[in-house]
């Protein structure tokens, strides 16, 4: 990682942001506990298209079940750790598209 030192201050935000494209799911979340997890090459790409049981991303140390749940500020999903069943909800800290 590199430090950067700045000289001058940073311009101002500029008065309409770009937007950001969210449609779709991300290829990959961070969750809340700092896990890493990536959308499997054979899921759907649409929100809609995949089953909730349905395994969708892959994390190091389990899965993701269905599509991301976007309906409060922090999203959730559902994760399954390697070698249990039991499912329960966890919180995604980020998500890149």
């Amino acid at each position: 990682m590199e430090q950067i030192r700045l000289t001058t201050s940073l311009p101002p935000r500029p008065a309409h942001p770009p937007t950001v494209v969210t449609d779709g799911y991300p290829v990959s979340l961070v969750l809340s506990d700092g896990e890493d997890c990536v959308q499997q090459p054979d899921t759907a790409s649409t929100p809609g298209n995949v089953d909730p049981d349905r395994p969708i991303y892959t994390c190091g140390a389990g899965t993701l079940y269905g599509p991301p749940d976007r309906a409060r500020p922090t999203w959730t999903a559902t994760f399954t750790a390697a070698g249990s069943t039991t499912r329960t909800q966890v919180a995604i800290a980020s998500a890149s598209f």
